[in-house]
């Protein structure tokens, strides 16, 4: 067996193998407890579309051939083949698409950035409980042309001057994926901070803080970090180290609790979760809009 012959092998199948069985499964996510470690919370993901894994607490990923070095103790590669070989007449092939046509830079052009004035898109707003005032200072509106076809939504930019977007029908990025950070103060960094998944949980949380809802919300002033993915785990590390007091308000599904986890643990004793704030809700906007998590 050579490496290409080693790559075409299903990763859930070599795991399984292995004895490693997955704790849930969701659309072409399957979920472990890491190989690495015990743990309670399963923080090893495969995405079954891409081949691949990811570990939350080692913040580490790859293919076959890279876990199976971690799983076996060795960089020999002739041992790691030899092992993964014995493996194979048990896991099914897979077919993997072309990487680069997958992260093909979405064509927007015409591309136009105006206040958020829009009755459909403040309608929208509306009808996830946001109030529209607040997204205002906070979004803009952005009209765009797509695949010769023309589209608005509502825009929330992030550091690297890129933007979320987001209308009724679709959800995407403008420009380059980042997080998203907001000063709290008048006179720069605060030294708490409030962490959030996405824009619409900041949207949500703003406007029960004008309602003065401290059930959920912080009473002192703090900064507001949006990932916009949890997969910005990383990028977002450096940022924390700066504050005393981190505030995770992130969802509560297995990717959410994971990403708490990994922060807390990185960020000991100042990584605090705000999650049982809003216990019973998947995410802060489901809270606002009363949505319970089904049973």
């Amino acid at each position: 067996m050579n490496i290409e012959q080693a790559k075409e092998l299903n990763l859930k199948d070599f795991l399984e193998e292995l004895g490693y069985k997955p704790v849930r499964v969701k659309h072409n996510s399957a979920w472990y407890l890491s190989p690495f470690r015990d743990e309670n919370i399963a923080s090893f993901k495969v995405n079954m579309k891409r081949n691949e894994w990811f570990d939350y607490g080692r913040d580490e990923g790859g293919g076959i051939i890279k876990l199976a070095k971690l799983l076996y103790n060795t960089n020999n590669i002739s041992e790691v083949l030899r092992r993964i070989e014995d493996k194979a007449p048990a896991c099914a092939r897979v077919t993997l698409t072309d990487r680069s046509s997958q992260r093909e830079t979405v064509p927007y052009s015409r591309v136009e950035i105006i206040p958020l004035s829009s009755n459909a898109l403040l309608s929208y707003l509306i009808s996830r409980s946001i109030d529209f005032n607040t997204a205002r200072n906070e979004c803009v509106e952005i009209h765009y042309v797509l695949y010769n076809k023309p589209y608005y939504s509502i825009g929330f930019a992030n550091i690297s001057g890129g933007y979320e977007i987001r209308n009724p029908y679709f959800k995407g990025c403008m420009g380059e994926k980042n997080i998203s950070r907001i000063a709290g103060g008048t006179n720069g960094w605060l030294k708490a901070c409030c962490i959030f998944e996405g824009f619409m949980d900041y949207l949500s949380y703003l406007t029960l803080l004008k309602r003065n809802c401290f059930s959920i919300c912080i009473r002192h002033p703090t900064d507001y970090i949006i990932l916009n993915s949890v997969n910005n785990i990383k990028k977002v590390q450096p940022i924390l180290d700066e504050y005393d007091h981190i505030h995770c308000y992130l969802d509560n599904d297995n990717a959410g609790k994971v990403a708490t986890e990994y922060i807390i643990g990185i960020q000991q004793a100042k990584g605090i979760d705000e999650s049982y704030r809003y216990n019973g809700c998947k995410d802060l906007n489901d809270y606002l809009r009363g949505k319970q998590l089904l049973k």
